[in-house]
Parts: structure tokens; C-alpha cells; sequence
């Protein structure tokens, strides 16, 4: 099994350094607060992880973002746009050309001033290969009872960022993707096993089927519906894909709900049904989200956050509660832990309601207690109660899979290991032996959330390295020359 989970890592990283052009697409996060109070401040901030300690700069408005929360960033990881579901908003903070009366509807006017009350209701990608077009993808909602929404269609608007002087404008918005009586109200996307299109998955509430939608060049192809037996698909807390593609997980009715998913032809299959105790002190909703090397799944579910081992025989007796609330500065509810989401610092940041810091789940790839859930890990300035919804811009094409076609045209030629590394497993010290083709080279260490942390130049065919004080775990390691890549995998005990 632990072979099996190598090979992946593996094919996920070379894939992310191979073929992700979309790798800093979500460095900017927009936070803040959609009620005003006058003794905490409010306000939008932006949040920047281009470095491994984020940034945070406050925004001079009043935007309210409230739960629907999505954005976008150039490939250089600067903010391009955003949205609550209700208006766009350029990187100045001013309302995009053309970018009001998003989700034009029976709630608009209840919640313009908050923006849309369902947490995954909106999500921002690019177009493959229209490198300044994006499609927001998103919905309409319709109150069912008091406080409870679902979708009653899914919309797209589409924006140029190379019109309005490179502040962008949306050039089609509000466009019916499909229509359908109730949906879970949940919007999340993973990249086709070919590394450039997106599925989109759409299930239906009270039903075992979903729709599939694939984004690719020429825009929406509907793939048609497909069906999943033992799951009734209801309003969902959070949905994610696994860091690699290969799962996809969902909080709804007090279950977590754990499937296969194949990249190739957008399918779900082998359910698993874990039951997840409902907290009589909790807010009565939650988040999903896995770790970068999609070994441990995390689920927050009021004033609780567990993990689960994807290693295990049971997953579901592989719980370990490694936080629990407590009683975080809250002005208006109880609180509790919601959203969730990876950033690209390789952490898990979670939405825990009007609160003046975010949690943090500081070493995800570690187990149990180890993993740190740090509380207070983040302080901001001003009060948050939302969270980004992002896809995984950094998984590049499925190796092997068979519809991997698109990865033969790439400009660096890809070689099997000639070079010598060892000892693998290594301690300390590291040996790098070149092949004959190399007279010099570059040698790159990368974690499992395909950040660098080392690199080298060897100017000698031997070369002795010092690992220093890299931490314990598997990585990825590149040997570049003569614009030729080799690649491996290194362990460090």
C-alpha cells in the first residue's frame, strides 16, 4: 500500500512541476465580514501567500463577503478579481465593468448587502488556454425554509481581463449552464486526467445522480448524467477533491460521504459512508478538506475538528479529534468551525465565524496530534466569517491513465533517471553522481505540496550535499541540465 501511495505523490508532483501553468492561482485570498458592529473593525482584507508566512493588507471598503467567497490571481499569485455571488470586484476593490446584479433573483436584494448565504455557491476558473478569459461559475438560490437554500440553476459569467485597461470586464453574465429542480448548492471542480480541462459535477438533491460538465478550450461540454447507488445527495456543508484527483469527499446530513473518482471520464464510484456524530453544542455545520499528500481527510463539524487516515483499512475508526473550540470572540453566534481550505503554503485554514484570527492546521501530513491544530494561528486586524473556495490549480495531467495525451508537447524534455542520488532512504548527507550527458546541473528538492525547499548547483560530476535540517518524508527531487529534466523520488529519515 505504501508503495502504491509513492507512485502517486510521485506522478501527482512531476505532473504539478511538468505541466501546472496555474500553480499561484490561488496566492490571494479576500477575508472579512458581512455584519457591521461597532466594537470589533470590519472590512475586507487580502491575504497574500506568494511567501511561506502569509501577508495581510487591509482593503479601505465596506464589501460585505459573507459565506459565498471566491477569487482569482494571475500566475505570478497577484489578485486578478473576486466575488461574493452578488458583484465582481477588480484587484482596485471597484466594481468590475459590468460586473453587478450577479445571481439577478428572488434573493438578490435580500442579501446584495451580505452576498450569498451558501458556502461553495461560486467558483472562479480559467479557460483552458485563453489565458486572459474566465468563467465564475455559479448559482441561483431559492429559500426552501427559513435560513435553508437550494440552487434552482447553474449559471456562468464569463470575464476579460485583457479589456478596461487590464482591470478586466465581464463580457457575458448570468448565462444558464443547465436548470435543474434542487441542487446541493455545492459548486467544486478537478482537473481532467489531460492536465488542462476541469470537471464540474453537479449532484441533484434528493437523488442518487449528478450532472457532469466538462470545461475545456471551446467552453461547456455537457458529458451527460451518471449515478452513484447508496447515497441520497442533499444541501451539503463542503465537497472536495483530493489533492491528487483520485477521491472526492462530502459533509451533509451528519455523514461523511468518501468516493472514487476517475479524472478520465468524471465518473464517482466505491462509496463509503461514515456516520459523524452531531455535536449538541455545535453551529450545525462543517467543512471537508484533505491533506496535500491526500493521505489524512479533515472534517470540522461545529466546535469539533477530527482527522481520518485514507491509509486505513477502516477510515472510519481512524477518527482523532484534534481540536475542540474554545469559545473564540464571537459577537453574534456561538461559533464554531466551518469552511475549510488548503493554502498554498501547504497549511489548512479554517473558517471558525466572526472571529479576529483563523485557525490552522499547521502540519496536515502529520498524524494525529502531530498535524497541530493551532487555534489562533492566524491573527487578522479585522473580524472574518468566510473562507475561499478554490479548486486544485496544482495537479497537473493523470501519468499513465490513458487520457494523458496532452502532456507529449512541452517544450522541456522529460528523461529517466541517469544520474545517481543516494542513499535513499538518506539521513544528512546526500551523493549526487551526474550522468556523462551532464557537465553541470541544477538539483531541487520539492515537499509534497510541490514547494521547493532546497536547491543546488552542481558544477562537478560528484557532488556531496548536506540535507541540513529538511524534515522527515518523501520528496521529489529534479536534476536539470541542457534543457533536460531527470526526476526521482528521495526519502529522508
Amino acid at each position: 500500500m505504501k508503495k502504491l501511495y509513492i507512485f502517486i505523490i510521485f506522478t501527482y508532483l512531476v505532473s504539478y512541476l511538468v505541466f501546472s501553468q496555474d500553480a499561484k492561482r490561488d496566492n490571494s485570498w479576500i477575508l472579512g465580514y458581512e455584519h457591521p458592529n461597532g466594537s470589533y473593525p470590519i472590512g475586507p482584507m487580502l491575504i497574500n501567500f506568494n511567501n511561506q508566512t502569509p501577508s495581510i493588507t487591509l482593503i479601505q471598503d465596506t464589501l460585505n463577503l459573507g459565506v459565498c467567497n471566491a477569487s482569482i490571481s494571475d500566475t505570478l499569485g497577484n489578485l486578478l478579481f473576486y466575488t461574493n455571488g452578488i458583484e465582481v470586484r477588480d484587484k482596485n476593490n471597484v466594481i468590475l465593468q459590468n460586473g453587478d446584479s450577479l445571481n439577478y433573483g428572488d434573493l438578490w436584494e435580500t442579501w446584495q448587502g451580505a452576498g450569498l448565504p451558501v458556502r461553495q455557491s461560486a467558483l472562479i476558473l480559467p479557460i483552458p488556454e485563453h489565458p486572459t478569459e474566465y468563467f465564475i461559475i455559479h448559482n441561483t438560490l431559492k429559500e426552501y425554509l427559513q435560513s435553508n437554500y437550494y440552487p434552482t440553476e447553474v449559471l456562468y459569467s464569463k470575464v476579460d481581463m485583457s479589456l478596461n485597461q487590464g482591470l478586466g470586464a465581464v463580457v457575458a453574465k448570468n448565462q444558464t449552464l443547465f436548470t435543474l429542480d434542487k441542487g446541493d448548492g455545492t459548486i467544486t471542480a478537478c482537473r481532467h486526467g489531460n492536465g488542462r480541462d476541469w470537471w464540474l459535477l453537479f449532484s441533484i438533491k434528493g437523488d442518487k445522480c449528478y450532472e457532469r460538465f466538462l470545461l475545456t478550450p471551446t467552453g461547456f461540454e455537457n458529458k451527460g448524467q451518471a449515478c452513484i447507488d447508496g447515497i441520497t445527495f442533499d444541501a451539503v456543508w463542503e465537497a472536495r477533491y483530493s489533492q491528487d484527483g483520485t477521491k472526492y469527499a462530502r459533509f451533509q446530513d451528519a455523514t461523511l460521504h468518501i468516493m472514487d473518482f476517475d479524472r478520465c471520464n468524471g465518473l464517482y464510484s466505491n462509496l463509503i459512508t461514515i456516520p459523524v456524530y452531531y455535536n449538541p453544542d455545535s453551529t450545525g455545520s462543517g467543512g471537508v478538506e484533505f491533506s496535500p499528500s491526500s493521505r489524512y481527510l479533515y472534517l470540522t463539524n461545529g466546535g469539533y475538528a477530527y482527522q481520518y487516515d485514507m491509509w486505513a483499512s477502516d477510515i472510519g475508526s481512524s477518527i482523532i479529534t484534534i481540536g475542540v473550540i474554545d469559545g473564540l470572540p464571537d459577537p453574534y453566534s456561538p461559533g464554531g468551525f466551518t469552511g475549510t481550505t488548503l493554502a498554498p503554503n501547504g497549511k489548512i485554514y479554517v473558517n471558525a465565524g466572526s472571529v479576529l484570527s483563523v485557525p490552522v492546521i499547521q502540519y496536515p501530513d502529520s498524524a494525529g496530534l502531530s498535524c497541530h491544530f493551532e487555534q489562533h494561528g492566524l491573527v487578522l486586524p479585522h473580524l472574518n466569517n468566510t473562507i475561499p473556495n478554490f479548486p486544485n490549480f496544482r495537479l497537473g495531467a493523470a501519468f499513465g491513465s490513458g487520457c494523458d495525451s496532452l502532456t507529449v508537447s512541452h517544450q522541456v524534455a522529460v528523461s529517466s533517471a541517469q544520474s545517481k542520488v543516494y542513499p535513499n532512504p538518506a539521513h544528512n548527507t546526500l551523493y549526487i553522481e551526474l550522468s556523462k550527458q551532464a557537465q553541470a546541473a541544477t538539483f531541487a528538492l520539492f515537499d509534497l505540496s510541490g514547494k521547493e525547499v532546497f536547491s543546488q548547483s552542481l558544477t562537478s560530476s560528484n557532488t556531496q550535499i548536506q540535507l541540513g535540517k529538511l524534515p522527515k518524508g518523501v520528496y521529489l527531487y529534479t536534476i536539470f541540465y541542457n534543457n533536460h529534466k531527470e526526476y526521482g523520488k528521495l526519502l529522508i529519515e
